[in-house]
């Protein structure tokens, strides 16, 4: 796709560069700022064990996933402005706008249940294998809100 989409766009651009300045400069550093955080407490934490745990791999490929989702939701909301959708752009970077903060809030409840380090009542270090079951025991991930 190329910047074809910008004369089509005409004053469609008034409201649109707010919104995507909005995610592009408060979400996407918000969740760049979060996963790194998380990864160097993965980094503080690393054992090896880490490349065999499930909840591991669904924990950093949720994390790589929320870094990157608002750079998705500004290359998707280009194609509002080009083809078939322009008729519909409102309505369709209204809804993508709804379901990326949707995907986000989703992705910090799996990011949360899949943390792979857990401690237990007598402070001993567990790796959680099984994503979202925690057998009672807490983790060990920083609260970030």
């Amino acid at each position: 796709m190329t910047l074809r989409w910008l004369k089509t766009a005409g004053w469609d651009l008034s409201w649109y560069v707010p919104l995507a300045a909005f995610v592009l400069l408060w979400v996407f550093p918000f969740g760049l700022r979060y996963s790194l955080n998380d990864f160097r407490q993965l980094s503080r934490e690393f054992t090896w064990g880490l490349f065999f745990s499930p909840a591991a791999d669904l924990c950093i490929s949720t994390e790589l996933f929320f870094m990157f989702l608002p750079v998705l939701w500004f290359i998707s909301t280009m194609h509002a402005f080009d083809g078939e959708l322009f008729r519909h752009r409102y309505v369709y970077c209204l809804l993508l706008t709804v379901g990326l903060f949707g995907v986000l809030f989703v992705c910090q409840f799996v990011i949360d249940q899949s943390w792979p380090f857990l401690v237990d009542d007598q402070s001993a270090e567990r790796l959680r294998m099984i994503p979202f079951l925690s057998f009672g025991m807490h983790t060990t991930r920083p609260a970030h809100l």
